[in-house]
C-alpha cells in the first residue's frame, strides 16, 4: 500500500522477500517498510515488488521474475 505521505506498507506472502521487510515471514496485517518516505508509485507481482521513489530511483524486492 502506498500512503499519501510517501510511506509504503506491505502484507501477505513473503516467500521470496517480496514485501521488502528483510525477511521471509508472512504478514497478515500491513507493516511499514522502514526507510521509505518518498515513494510515488508501487507495483507488486506474485513474487516481487517495485517501488519508484520521488528522485527517480527504483527499489526491487523478491525474486524479480514476476
Amino acid at each position: 500500500f502506498l500512503k499519501n505521505d510517501g510511506t509504503v506498507w506491505a502484507c501477505g506472502n513473503n516467500d521470496y522477500g517480496q514485501l521488502g521487510l528483510g525477511d521471509y515471514s508472512v504478514r497478515y496485517s500491513p507493516v511499514q517498510i522502514t526507510g521509505i518516505t518518498d515513494a510515488i508509485a508501487i507495483s507488486a507481482g506474485t513474487s516481487s515488488s517495485l517501488i519508484l521513489k520521488s528522485d527517480g530511483t527504483v527499489l526491487s524486492f523478491g525474486n524479480n521474475h514476476g
